[in-house]
């Protein structure tokens, strides 16, 4: 049998020659990709502000135009107006007793 242990002189293993090298390569690395992390994002960001800006800006102007609008179709749906278009323009009269038709909705499908 063999009882003995190897023997060391006493040195410690240190670092493998490149490693520290290596360890400042990935902590540059790491912080170059941070870095441009954040100013992407901060760019990303000034880029977004400015398109919700010009969408304000959009959106007032739009709204400006609801109201005009808004009332020129109030003025081109009055009745009265309608039945003088269809009267002059179209030639329409008022029905004859015989073509209308009262539909009694009472008695429909509910029973």
């Amino acid at each position: 049998m063999n009882d003995r242990k190897p023997v060391r002189n006493g040195a410690t293993p240190g670092p493998r020659p490149g490693a520290t090298l290596l360890t400042i390569v990935a902590c540059g690395v790491l912080l170059t990709l941070g870095a441009l992390f954040f100013v992407w994002q901060r760019f990303q960001f000034v880029r977004v502000g400015f398109e919700v800006g010009a969408l304000r800006q959009q959106q007032v102007e739009l709204l400006e135009r609801i109201e005009p609008l808004a009332v020129e179709a109030e003025y081109l749906s009055r009745p009265e107006r309608i039945d003088a278009l269809a009267r002059g323009r179209l030639g329409m009269a008022p029905p004859a007793p015989s073509q209308v038709i009262v539909v009694d909705t009472d008695s429909g499908g509910a029973q």
